[in-house]
Order: C-alpha cells, then sequence, then structure tokens
C-alpha cells in the first residue's frame, strides 16, 4: 500500500529527503503531492483524502477544529523563521527597528 502525502510545497526539500530514506528503511512508497497550502486546503475539502498532511500549524489547527483530521494526530515536525526586508532604497531611520517592523507586518496583513 502507498501512503498519500499532501504537503506544503515549502517542505519540498526536506519531505523529498526524508522520504528517500523512510523508504528505504520501511519499504513504505509515498505518493507525495506538494502545493499550496491553499490548493492543498481545496483539494481536501473537495473530498480528497490523503493518509499524511504536513502543513502550517494554522492550517492543521482549522482542520482539526472543523473536526477533519484524527484528534490528537498532530506532531510537529519543524520550525521557519519569517523574515523582513526591503530594497535597499528604501532603508531609512527606523525603517528596520522594532516599530518599523511592526508597522510593516501590519501593512502586510491588512
Amino acid at each position: 500500500m502507498t501512503l498519500k502525502v499532501l504537503c506544503a510545497r515549502s517542505m519540498t526539500t526536506a519531505v523529498n529527503a526524508l522520504a528517500a530514506k523512510f523508504t528505504r528503511a520501511s519499504g513504505q512508497e509515498l505518493d507525495i503531492t506538494f502545493a499550496t497550502v491553499g490548493a492543498l486546503q481545496a483539494r481536501l475539502a473537495g473530498g480528497e483524502r490523503a493518509d499524511i498532511l504536513i502543513l502550517g500549524a494554522p492550517a492543521i489547527a482549522k482542520m482539526e477544529q472543523a473536526g477533519a483530521i484524527v484528534p490528537g494526530s498532530r506532531k510537529d515536525i519543524a520550525r521557519t523563521s519569517i523574515g523582513d526586508c526591503r530594497a535597499q532604497r528604501r532603508t531609512g531611520a527606523g525603517y528596520l527597528d522594532r516599530r518599523g517592523i511592526q508597522a510593516n507586518a501590519a501593512r502586510a496583513r491588512a
């Protein structure tokens, strides 16, 4: 039996490396689909099923609240950091201090 995996595209390199090791160790084949989290959520909402989901914590939490995944099956496997930067021409006093970064984040969410 092949395990079907739906995985966030941002995890492609790490998951491909782990998948090869997993298959060698277990003999279990994997069918991995990489896509954006939104595209994967749409596929799942459309009725597609998977044995394993590798998505960001917010997406998993939302699915857990909706009863779409097995309760308690979530395992955190990685962490990521996100940076904020601007082209050189936009630098200036206060741009990359704490308040500047918070303002940039607020504008990005808007």
